[in-house]
């Protein structure tokens, strides 16, 4: 009932899931890409009393943090993921975009 794989196969099957992973992986032009259109939404007005801009605002963010964790860059993403979860702190407009300012500044630090 159990077949015997042999180590050969058991090699092929590493090196399937390393070029899936590849498939995944997003590049830095994808996520400039991302920023910039995150940029645009943020350049729209005023995010806490727009309800339906604020929640395109957090899908991107969302969509961007699991980009980010495509990457194989450490800290930095790790930074950047953290300072895309504190956005749910967020108390104004004024303190999204100065947070969005920063985290435009990190991702682009190790992306560009």
């Amino acid at each position: 009932p159990f077949e015997k794989r042999s180590r050969a196969d058991s090699f092929s099957s590493l090196e399937s899931s390393a070029s899936l992973n590849d498939a995944v992986a997003t590049t830095p032009i994808e996520i400039i890409q991302m920023v910039k259109e995150i940029s645009d939404l943020f350049s729209k007005g005023r995010i806490m009393e727009d309800r339906v801009l604020r929640q395109n605002i957090w899908e991107k963010l969302h969509a961007l943090k699991g980009d980010l964790l495509t990457l194989q860059v450490g800290s930095k993403v790790i930074t950047a993921v953290g300072m895309i979860n504190s956005f749910r702190d967020a108390q104004s407009n004024e303190d999204l975009s100065e947070r969005w300012s920063l985290l435009q500044e990190q991702i682009l630090s190790f992306a560009s």
